[in-house]
């Protein structure tokens, strides 16, 4: 399928995902969607887009099998280029789409949490030589990766959570990826709300160093179905996580994000 095929796939679906959210909920399947406009796109402590871009999603939860509701929620994520990026993508493209699967293990205590996630990432636009104004690979050069992941979640004071990713297919095929977080909510009353998370990742890839790669802290503050957040990122070690200005990742050190999210 072509580049510009998968855009507007990307845009035909979350137009659908709207459109279905109405009847959905009249079914009794929840629809989660957002929209997040950010300052840039990182993930993992990798810069992805430097520049400012759009970020869809959508989520189906509550999905039955007969009169059973399964702990199982289908999801999609995208990323729009607000920016033009030199070699690779012009503004308007989409460069990422996911599609993802999160299934929730029953507990025999409500402190326990297990989760299990499998992920498809899709490059939208994607080219092996494209590179940034500094001369940085901005994109992968296959066009999609594969990743399950195993989340623990402790319910009780911050919230610590531990996840353990493994890539099964494309470039991170082989690669192991885990982080540790913490997160606190807090009541601010009059609708508005605050959130507090901080969280400390660990690469061990296919190929190259591994080691603690990179922690970041984040603030938030939402109103209804608004949200700001302010995100902080340090690299722990300059050969896991290297600078671009030595032909890594390692850009954008604060992401501010504004968020809107509507629940059908």
């Amino acid at each position: 399928m072509t580049s510009y095929s998968m855009t507007r796939l990307a845009a035909t679906a979350a137009a659908v995902c709207l459109a279905m959210g109405p009847a959905m909920s009249a079914s009794g399947v929840e629809l989660a969607t957002g929209l997040d406009a950010a300052s840039a796109y990182v993930f993992r402590g990798d810069t992805l887009s430097d520049g400012p871009v759009l970020q869809p999603s959508a989520e189906a939860r509550g999905l039955k099998l007969g009169d059973v509701v399964l702990p199982l929620a289908l999801g999609v994520w995208g990323n729009l280029d607000l920016d033009d990026h030199v070699g690779a993508r012009q503004a308007g493209q989409f460069s990422e789409l996911d599609l993802y699967a999160l299934a929730n293990v029953p507990m025999p205590l409500d402190l326990l949490g297990l989760s299990v996630a499998y992920t498809e990432y899709h490059y939208l636009n994607a080219v092996s030589s494209g590179v940034d104004a500094n001369g940085t690979e901005t994109v992968p050069a296959t066009p999609s990766d594969r990743e399950l992941t195993l989340t623990l979640a402790l319910n009780t004071v911050l919230t610590p959570t531990l996840a353990f990713s493994e890539g099964v297919d494309g470039a991170i095929d082989g690669s192991f990826y885990g982080e540790f977080g913490l997160s606190h909510g807090f009541d601010l009353g009059g609708g508005f709300s605050a959130r507090l998370e901080s969280a400390l990742g660990y690469a061990a890839p296919d190929e190259g160093d591994d080691g603690l790669k990179q922690m970041s802290a984040t603030g938030s503050i939402g109103w209804r179905a608004l949200s700001v957040a302010v995100t902080g990122i340090a690299s722990l070690d300059s050969d896991v996580l290297k600078d671009a200005d030595d032909g890594g990742l390692y850009d954008e050190r604060v992401v501010a994000m504004l968020s809107l999210a509507h629940v059908f």
